[in-house]
């Protein structure tokens, strides 16, 4: 073997040894998921540590947010997919919204998932201060946040990597 080689043995596994300390470091600094809890358009309440184990998603949105609106269909077909592996998915409207048009739509789009109400906007300041919607928070089977999305995802590359959280641990 010369010295090229050699070097190029040296560099590739330095490498890979760097590479394998950014991957451990980034899954040590994973962010756990603040303790809430969410009031559903039913009265319900929705204790996000109750729901360790499976793969939550929170969608902040609101009615005057066209994308937040268009958006919701795309939710509910994700949470149909995926509830019976263990997906689960809260809406929280956000705290400028009226009631009444926050469960006229629920009911309009027949949503499949809860909907919860924020009007103190304590859930947006514990998962932000949240300042643009839709912003979407993935909480991994650990109870760690997974993502963080702005906007409107794309549910096509969101899908598989849903499927890939839904994985049993």
């Amino acid at each position: 073997m010369n010295v090229r080689q050699r070097l190029f043995l040296l560099v590739t596994g330095l490498a890979l040894i760097a590479l394998l300390v950014a991957v451990l470091l980034w899954q040590q600094t994973k962010q756990a998921a603040p303790a809430a809890s969410f009031i559903d358009l039913q009265g319900n309440k929705i204790v996000l540590q109750q729901w360790r184990g499976k793969v939550v998603v929170l969608n902040f949105w609101s009615t005057s947010c066209a994308p937040c609106i268009q958006e919701m269909p795309q939710w509910a077909k994700l949470y149909q997919q995926y509830h019976g592996r263990g997906l689960e998915l809260v809406a929280i409207a956000a705290p400028g919204d009226a009631p009444n048009i926050v469960i006229d739509f629920t009911r309009r789009l027949a949503l499949p998932f809860p909907v919860a109400l924020d009007p103190a906007g304590t859930s947006f300041q514990t998962f932000g201060p949240i300042k643009a919607v839709p912003t979407t928070y993935i909480i991994d089977q650990r109870g760690n946040i997974a993502e963080r999305l702005i906007g409107v995802p794309d549910f096509a590359a969101l899908s598989p990597r849903l499927k890939q959280l839904l994985e049993p641990m």
